[in-house]
């Protein structure tokens, strides 16, 4: 799963602890930090959508949120 705009990423650890693989892209260098440090979530990212896309070409995802 991928969210984009994750925010402090407290959808993406309930999506991991309900089984899913979780990437965030994240704008807010802060927001990625809390999620780091309080979730446990290592794949979250300090970047725009589209410099994530450049330097992941190869990974897909089955599900992609954008609240």
């Amino acid at each position: 799963m991928l969210d984009l705009g994750c925010g402090v990423e407290n959808f993406l650890a309930a999506a991991r602890d309900s089984v899913f693989e979780v990437t965030g892209v994240e704008l807010n260098q802060s927001a990625v930090r809390f999620a780091r440090e309080t979730y446990g979530l290592c794949e979250i990212f300090a970047t725009r959508p589209e410099d994530f896309r450049a330097a992941n070409p190869g990974k897909t995802f089955d599900v992609v949120t954008f609240f």
